[in-house]
Formats: structure tokens, C-alpha cells, sequence
């Protein structure tokens, strides 16, 4: 990757033109168990899993871990936290924060480890959070985090994208 940085790739264009592209990674996106795996950091359903916060999070059950709303977006992790916390765990052979070692990711050069490592969609969209998370927010009128009567609104503006069919989508 630092050579694809550092140097590029040199190629003509249609227009005779000698092009040099350089190449950055911006972005890496994995699934919860392999988004521990890179990032040698403890697993979503385990204690301080999020790679975005210090959250602690809760064991409801075996089998069963959350993220209580109480507890998250309080401090947030930095890319120059992560990376402290890297250098300390690899330094010392000990975990800091939950993290193990230091990552592959952080020789990509100017990678955000924060930033850059996103939510990947298949497991956290289509496989039913955002439809759980939907259903909490519209439908928990004594939380906190309810956003009021909307179900109607969303209803319309589904049927308007999806041709009427919406028996199934909340």
C-alpha cells in the first residue's frame, strides 16, 4: 500500500496524456467478528467492544449482549486515542482499553482508524437492526429516545418507494 501511495501507478490516458494515480485507503468495512479480528480489539458482544466509544456495555443472558443508549456517545474514541492505546498494548503485551495490539490498518497511509473503519451494511442493516431500531424509536412512547407518532408518515412515504408493500417492512 505505500508504494501505490508513495509512487502510484503510471498510465496514459485517451488523450495521450502520462498519468500518475496515487492510491489511499479511506475506508474498511467488516462485519462485527472480523471488525474484532482487524482491529485486535474485544469483540461487539463482549465488554468495551465498540470501536466508536468507551461504552462498557451489559450482559442480559448468555447469548445476549446490549449496548445500553445510557451508556454510549458519552466519550468518544479518537484516531489518535486508538493508536496511543495500540502503541501501549503492543509496548507492554497488555490490553489498554480493550485493545490488544496494534493494528494492520494503521500502516495504510493517512487511514483514519476511527473514521475509516464503518458499519458494515448486510449484518447491520439488512439482517434487522435498522428495522429493530426503527420499530424502538417509533413505537417506545415512554423512552427517551421515542421520536413521537411517525409511523403514519413513514408508512406513506413507504408505500410511495415501495409500491404499496409494506406489510413486511416494519
Amino acid at each position: 500500500m505505500d508504494k501505490l501511495y508513495l509512487s502510484g501507478v503510471e498510465w496514459i490516458s485517451s488523450d495521450s496524456l502520462k498519468i500518475t494515480s496515487r492510491f489511499i485507503v479511506t475506508t474498511c468495512s467488516l462485519d462485527s467478528p472480523a471488525r474484532a479480528a482487524v482491529t485486535s480489539l474485544n469483540q461487539f458482544n463482549g465488554f468495551y467492544g465498540c470501536l466508536y466509544c468507551y461504552a462498557k456495555g451489559q450482559s442480559l443472558r448468555p447469548g445476549k449482549f446490549v449496548y445500553p443508549l445510557s451508556q454510549c456517545y458519552k466519550k468518544q474514541r479518537t484516531d489518535n486515542e486508538l493508536r496511543d492505546n495500540m502503541a501501549y498494548a503492543f509496548d507492554n503485551n497488555k490490553k489498554r482499553h480493550r485493545i490488544k495490539t496494534i493494528w494492520s490498518l494503521v500502516a495504510s497511509p493517512l487511514f483514519n482508524i476511527r473514521d475509516g473503519v464503518v458499519v458494515e451494511a448486510m449484518h447491520a442493516v439488512y439482517l434487522g437492526a435498522v428495522r429493530q431500531h426503527t420499530r424502538l424509536f417509533i413505537t417506545s412512547s415512554k423512552a427517551e429516545y421515542y421520536v413521537g407518532n411517525v409511523p403514519y408518515q413513514i408508512t406513506i412515504k413507504l408505500e410511495l418507494n415501495h409500491g404499496g408493500n409494506t406489510n413486511n417492512l416494519l
